[in-house]
């Protein structure tokens, strides 16, 4: 499918009042399509994608709306797990989905309610999403509200957006409160192919995004739930790397390698309950590891635990606000509580918790 222009889905569109599955195997080439919403595919209501397969290009399409790449309208499914060419010089693959570009959501863009999952096609070659472009937010994904991506043993690489470069997700507000859901590498996310990753195995990359001037995951205010694990962080540049704004969302950060990226802190939470634990955070440029803050009324705890950080001079927290409804902000920062063992002193002074800045 190539060089086609439409209204909605430059490539494909799919649409009904019944049930629409579509299915996309081997050799598939989405190139250089042009629409309003969905530059490559355009799935609509009762419609569900699945594609899986190997020699897979979705490549340089354009939306002057949502979804370069992919647009999955309010409830329908998109399910993507596919290889890119194979390159002899390099001996590896090229990106499958590449170069796409919309003013929201410049490879994948969910309306409310949607589902994507993209995951790899075997455990060593990774779905590649990389060098996508939105001209607002979300560089490789934007998430309309009540929506749901799930990314397992994939690459997001080089994408660039003003906010969310790899993921962005709108606020809730009382006319839609459903927050949207993230989840990298876990099991939660049921792909029937992908082998789930082994121990110590850093599953997903996310490498070179670009936030012109928000986080390079970006959460705005409401009530959000994201869970990130086993992933590798590194040359991203932003405001932060990843940012939820108001409200009561849940945040689970564990497992990841997060080297040589520039922001002002790994995560900048406004309020919600926060767990970061067993990361290795090493030779990033930024002011503070975690900048956590409690908004009046708020509901919830923080967590930082087991963590190796090499970042010096920088605190690890920066806690401001009220004191969380239930836990204790800085208890896993004075006493190890997998080990019982307490920390020494010194571990519990400016270089982790800056009293003086909250």
């Amino acid at each position: 499918l190539f060089g086609n222009s439409a209204n909605r889905g430059g490539g494909l569109h799919a649409e009904g009042s019944g049930t629409i599955s579509v299915y996309l195997e081997n050799g598939v080439k989405i190139n250089d399509n042009n629409a309003g919403d969905g530059g490559g595919i355009y799935l609509g209501r009762n419609a569900a994608l699945e594609w899986a397969g190997n020699e897979a290009q979705m490549w340089f399409n354009r939306s002057t709306g949502r979804g370069g790449g992919v647009f999955v309208a309010d409830d329908a499914t998109a399910d993507v797990r596919v290889r890119g060419l194979y390159d002899p010089a390099s001996r590896g693959y090229h990106a499958s989905i590449y170069g796409n570009q919309a003013r929201k959501g410049g490879a994948f863009a969910a309306g409310k309610g949607a589902r994507i999952r993209v995951a790899a096609t075997d455990p060593i070659t990774p779905t590649v999403v990389a060098y996508n472009t939105a001209t607002e937010n979300g560089g490789a994904f934007h998430l309309g509200g009540g929506s749901k991506v799930c990314i397992n043993e994939s690459a997001v690489i080089g994408n660039s957006a003003n906010r969310g470069a790899a993921v962005y997700g709108v606020p809730t507000d009382q006319s839609f409160p459903l927050g949207n859901w993230l989840e990298v590498n876990t099991r939660q996310c049921g792909f029937p192919i992908a082998a789930w990753c082994a121990r110590g195995i850093l599953c997903s990359r996310f490498e070179g995004n670009q936030a012109h001037t928000g986080a390079v995951i970006d959460f705005e205010g409401g009530v959000h739930y994201f869970e990130i694990e086993r992933t590798r962080f590194s040359g991203n540049r932003g405001s932060h790397l990843l940012y939820v704004g108001e409200g009561t969302s849940g945040m689970f950060i564990r497992r990841n390698l997060i080297v040589g990226n520039q922001f002002a802190a790994v995560l900048k939470a406004d309020a919600g309950s926060m767990h970061f634990s067993r990361n290795t955070v090493a030779d990033n440029t930024l002011l503070d590891v975690l900048d956590v803050e409690f908004r009046p009324h708020a509901v919830g705890d923080v967590e930082v635990s087991a963590n190796l950080v090499v970042q010096p001079g920088a605190p690890v927290l920066r806690y401001t606000g009220q004191e969380p409804f239930f836990g204790n902000v800085y208890d896993n920062l004075t006493h190890d509580a997998n080990l019982a063992l307490w920390n020494p002193a010194n571990l519990t002074g400016t270089p982790v918790f800056d009293h003086a800045r909250g």
